[in-house]
């Protein structure tokens, strides 16, 4: 016999619950049916019966499969083919009713076109929030998450699709329809029908999930509301786990990327894990006090150059990015390193901060990558100081001493400049060393003076000489309020 499908489903190639599949059974002659014969159909993962409903005394039998609920074939049913000498509860005789006939009828594979799907099924659970550059929601962010169905549906009320979020589990609220189209699989979003299902969730303070996002399985509840197909029937709500170890949620501050030097090695490019700025209510206090806003950053980071603290004069922010402009170009072979400077930071915490006003997570010294193409002409000198940063109270002193780090062919006087020039003198105002004495450690002496406020004070001391070579040194002093 030749085994054919006869029937075309009414919805653009899927079998709805209650639609009949019609299969044929072509033979040479006609032939009588006793009973209720049945051929056995492949949905899924699973057989069912098609039983006969007409043709007896003609040369083509028809049988059929009323389609139910939980039926689910996206590729099409199959037919297995077989030798058959009965067929469950009757059989195919001969024309005359009296030789029951031998059938024989080859395999048909996934018939295209020819899906089955009981309901309208959710086909894939997906993100569709971008949680930014550092793979983390942080709390005020909104998670988006998509559940696909195989057909459009219209939903009413709020339907919640449950997330595990560290453990913990909270509602994400059914926000909008939409069709998702294009190769990035964009989302046109529509109020009144789609195949996607879109919910969202506000991340608060208390969640955290280092792990990633959840959708645990059958996660979507009708909470009062309604989904239904182009049918008015109600979708197969049941789907698997979906599991997002790249959508973290928590906070999460911006932190040390990498770094690198300009080829003039006039800067150093500091990048961080997302884009940060300086605190609001500093550039507000900058602008009061004529305070240039890049003194924070340059301060606040840095500069080792072959062990000695450099000094930069300027500093640029932009995105996640920060630059540092060198006193002195960094050159080819040296070793650079970039560090945040605990001291400073405890006096101005969060002074660099991300969107949400997490500040900069503190870094030891870091390497940075010497992409410099100046070449050293081996007249560099140092100022050796043996601190780099300094805490004096008010009215008090302190001291520190300096040194040149290697011998120079002639005498070189250190200058020292206060910055900002009150409220701190040096004592003396500058050295001299030659090539005798280059080794022996000056002392400098710090005095902080009183004042009526009640405000902490920091202040840059640099060194600076007018000799080829000589690397500029800094030194920072917190004068603190008592």
């Amino acid at each position: 016999a030749n085994v054919a499908t006869t029937s075309t489903p009414a919805n653009d190639g899927v079998y709805r619950g209650g639609e009949t599949v019609s299969i044929t059974l072509t033979f040479e002659r006609p032939v009588m049916v006793d009973g209720t014969p049945s051929i056995a159909l492949e949905i899924g993962d699973h057989l069912a019966e098609a039983t006969y409903r007409s043709g007896s005394g003609t040369d083509t039998i028809v049988f059929g499969y009323d389609v139910e609920t939980h039926d689910r074939d996206p590729d099409g049913f199959a037919l297995p083919g077989r030798v058959m000498h009965s067929f469950g509860d009757g059989g195919i005789y001969s024309s005359g009713g009296e030789i029951e006939v031998d059938v024989e009828y080859a395999r048909l594979a996934d018939q295209e076109g020819q899906a089955v799907a009981g309901q309208v099924y959710i086909q894939s659970i997906s993100m569709g929030s971008d949680p930014g550059n550092d793979g983390t929601y942080e709390p005020g962010d909104t998670i988006e998450v998509w559940a696909q169905f195989e057909d459009d549906l219209a939903a009413t009320g709020v339907p919640q699709l449950s997330l595990d979020i560290g453990g913990s589990t909270v509602m994400a609220g059914f926000a909008t329809l939409g069709n998702l189209s294009g190769a990035g699989a964009t989302l046109s979003a529509s109020p009144t029908s789609g195949d996607v299902m879109v919910f969202s969730y506000t991340v608060r303070q208390v969640d955290n999930d280092s792990d990633g996002i959840t959708v645990p399985r059958n996660a979507l509840n009708l909470h009062g509301g309604t989904i239904l197909d182009d049918r008015g029937e109600e979708p197969d709500l049941r789907h698997e786990a979906a599991a997002f170890s790249n959508y973290r949620v928590g906070v999460v501050p911006p932190t040390f990327a990498t770094a690198r030097t300009s080829n003039d090695g006039e800067e150093v490019i500091v990048t961080f894990s997302e884009s940060v700025h300086v605190r609001p209510d500093l550039r507000a206090v900058g602008a009061f006090t004529g305070v240039n806003v890049s003194t924070y950053p340059r301060v606040l980071i840095d500069v080792f150059v072959n062990g000695h603290r450099a000094h930069t004069h300027d500093a640029e922010i932009s995105g996640t990015e920060l630059t540092l402009i060198m006193d002195t170009p960094i050159r080819s072979g040296q070793e650079v390193k970039v560090a945040y400077d605990d001291i400073f930071a405890r006096d101005l915490p969060g002074l660099l901060a991300d969107a949400d006003g997490n500040p900069l997570e503190r870094f030891t010294a870091q390497s940075v990558s010497n992409d410099s193409t100046l070449v050293s002409d081996g007249t560099e000198l140092w100022p050796a100081l043996s601190v780099y940063s300094l805490t004096i109270a008010e009215g008090q002193s302190s001291a520190y001493t300096v040194a040149l780090g290697s011998q120079p062919d002639q005498e070189v006087t250190v200058a020292l400049s206060i910055s900002p020039s009150s409220g701190l003198t040096a004592n003396p105002a500058s050295l001299a060393f030659t090539p005798d004495n280059w080794g022996a450690r000056q002392t400098v002496e710090l005095t902080a003076e009183s004042d009526d406020d009640v405000l902490n004070a920091w202040h840059e001391i640099i060194h600076t000489a007018n000799v080829a070579g000589f690397i500029v040194g800094h030194l920072k002093v917190l004068t603190h309020d008592q």
